[in-house]
């Protein structure tokens, strides 16, 4: 989830004092939080060590949150400068919902039945799709149902070069949910290409609205595209 540099307090020196997040942890201190305290955008906390691992586990992992949100609210306040309001202000109208449309991406499809934008710059081999669909549940298992339509949508929209080929929900490795989300992998069918994706879903009305974000980036680390997911969808 993030990268981590432990050290001790002696070679915390000016240089390390740059970084975004830091968790200071000493003893006979008061537990504090500051924001902005070496560099802009930065967030510095001071634990207090009590010889209680469970404790310090706790505030550790209370502390992570605190990180993620704040990450995810970072990049989506920097893609919402310069995002393509009108295009959002369609989505709300046929979706119900806010989905954030940063300008790099292309608009493919846009009406009440799908919002299909995608990113595939010239010579580059890296590809982004951000897809809206709804539906009204017709089934109990509402979670086999969203990632059935979400296959269906890949299978219609997101087709290979090679004839039979189509992007799909990886089967081998069933996508992970929590608080309407899901984490999981998507291939190529019949093909060799593949990558991470990610699902939310929303109830609007008496409607499932579902966005999904899909990359293949072979070269690239596939946390920051999540990340971006997180932020847009």
């Amino acid at each position: 989830m993030f990268r981590i540099v432990q050290i001790s307090h002696s070679e915390f020196k000016s240089i390390l004092k740059t970084h975004t997040n830091i968790v200071i942890v000493s003893e006979g201190v008061k537990k504090s939080s500051q924001k902005d305290k070496w560099a802009t955008g930065q967030f510095v906390a001071q634990l207090n060590w009590e010889n209680n691992p469970q404790k310090l586990l706790k505030e550790l992992i209370e502390l992570r949150t605190i990180f993620v949100v704040k990450e995810v609210k970072s990049i989506k306040n920097s893609f919402e400068k310069s995002s393509q309001k009108n295009i959002e202000k369609t989505l709300l109208s046929n979706f119900g919902i806010e989905l954030t449309v940063p300008k790099e991406y292309q608009i493919i499809k846009n009406d009440s039945t799908l919002f299909w934008a995608n990113y595939d710059p010239p010579k580059s081999d890296e590809i982004k799709n951000i897809f809206t669909f709804s539906f009204i549940p017709k089934t109990a298992n509402l979670q086999a149902e969203v990632l059935y339509k979400t296959d269906s949508i890949f299978a219609k929209y997101l087709v290979g070069a090679k004839e039979g080929s189509y992007a799909r929900i990886e089967p081998a490795y069933p996508p992970y949910y929590f608080e309407n989300t899901y984490r999981g992998l998507w291939k190529l069918e019949h093909g060799f290409m593949g990558g991470p994706l990610l699902i939310k879903t929303y109830f609007v009305k008496n409607k499932i609205v579902v966005n999904v974000g899909i990359v293949f980036a072979p070269q690239s680390r596939k946390r920051k595209f999540i990340k971006e997911f997180e932020a847009i969808l």
